[in-house]
């Protein structure tokens, strides 16, 4: 999640959207999504610009997000990847969607990388700041899943 924020942060600066330094932004979040949560959970048709232009850790609560997910599927139809581990194993995690769909497998051909930028490397500050927030949040997200996120194997369904 921390690499996702950072990322994030550096999509809207390239857009325009954000004139915030990274530190300022992820201070300001709070006070930028102030009851839009509320809304975008009440209101079916509400879309957040905020939210979807600010919410550099709060998008990266994973746990949150599963959650709410499981309120409409259960969890046999829930299927879990990591995405390093998908872009470092491919095929085989795509296979392993396959059997989770029941459907044939498919090779994937070359694989291109896309919307690769490069920006200015994250502050050792900031990241160890950031890893601190998102520890509880990580560990109750291995704790939900089952999945240790920092192996090699983690996928599941929930």
């Amino acid at each position: 999640p921390v690499e996702r924020a950072y990322s994030h942060y550096w999509h809207e600066v390239r857009k325009g959207r954000e004139k915030l330094s990274f530190e300022e932004a992820i201070a300001q979040e709070n006070q930028r999504l102030y009851g839009e949560q509320e809304k975008l959970i009440h209101r079916e048709s509400f879309f957040s610009f905020n939210h979807a232009r600010h919410a550099y850790l709060t998008r990266g609560i994973y746990v949150r997000q599963l959650k709410r997910w499981r309120k409409f599927f259960p969890k046999e139809q829930m299927c879990v990847i990591q995405s390093d581990r998908f872009f470092r194993f491919s095929q085989g995690v795509l296979n392993e969607i396959s059997d989770f769909l029941a459907i044939p497998s498919y090779t994937l051909g070359n694989l291109e990388i896309k919307n690769q930028f490069k920006y200015p490397p994250l502050p050792q500050v900031t990241r160890q700041k950031l890893r601190e927030f998102f520890r509880p949040h990580n560990e109750e997200l291995d704790q939900y899943t089952g999945i240790n996120f920092n192996s090699d194997h983690a996928s599941r369904q929930i």
